[in-house]
């Protein structure tokens, strides 16, 4: 009997210690992987709407974003000739700059907020206002449309 007591006392441990309960499935925080903050440009003739860097107006690689921080930005073209901006997750407001060669381009003020999630908060771009020209916004592809006027 004493057997008994012991093996069903020692089930019951084995069983309580087993069952723990993580209310909030959340996981290790170690493990989480956030996106990168970015956005994605596409320079237009204003008269034309012509892509820029399609009709080769303007070269690519020429291209330069610089913010008054020094935050690191990096840009790529895609294969449809936009401009893909990838800023530093941890600082990214700010004024930033477009330059073709050492001319720029245009200033776009880009605005980051603090969204408090389930498990952990996380940076996401809450606005994005291009000054001194004239844009159009696609919330579905997420394209900012800048129209530039060409000499």
């Amino acid at each position: 009997m004493k057997n008994k007591s012991w093996l069903g006392l020692m089930f019951f441990f084995i069983t309580l210690f087993a069952c723990t309960s993580d209310d909030n499935n959340c996981g290790d925080y170690n493990d989480i992987v956030l996106d990168p903050l970015n956005i994605t440009i596409k320079l237009v003739d204003q008269a034309t709407g012509e892509n820029l860097i399609t009709n080769q107006t303007i070269d690519f690689n020429n291209l330069s974003v610089e913010e008054q921080n020094s935050s690191n930005v990096v840009i790529v073209k895609t294969a449809d000739d936009l401009i893909f901006a990838t800023f530093d997750y941890n600082n990214a407001d700010g004024i930033y700059s477009l330059k073709n060669n050492d001319e720029t381009l245009f200033q776009f003020d880009v605005n980051v907020k603090e969204v408090e999630g389930e498990c952990y908060n996380y940076n996401t771009i809450d606005n994005v206002e291009i000054m001194g020209h004239d844009y159009v916004f696609d919330s579905a592809q997420n394209i900012y449309t800048v129209k530039l006027q060409v000499n």
